[in-house]
């Protein structure tokens, strides 16, 4: 799936988007949002917590926790 994303402040009731040539002479979707505001920050700090909260109760639960793990870094490869 390709997507274009752009922001823009109408100034009046129409908008203009320039779209790439291979969109040209085919069915597109556009959907039209208000950017969200600044409780995604609230949010995305919710989930964090949440996600952690989440990791410590299987913290200890590894069959091997002290496998060495430095071979296995493929961005040090």
């Amino acid at each position: 799936m390709q997507a274009i994303r752009t922001i823009q402040k109408p100034t009046s009731g129409e908008l203009t988007i320039q779209i790439p040539e291979e969109f040209i002479n085919q069915e597109v979707e556009i959907i039209i949002l208000l950017p969200q505001q600044v409780s995604d920050n609230q949010d995305q700090v919710a989930e964090h917590t949440e996600r952690y909260l989440i990791a410590q109760q299987f913290k200890g639960d590894a069959l091997y926790p002290d496998y060495p793990t430095d071979e296995l870094n493929v961005y040090e490869q």
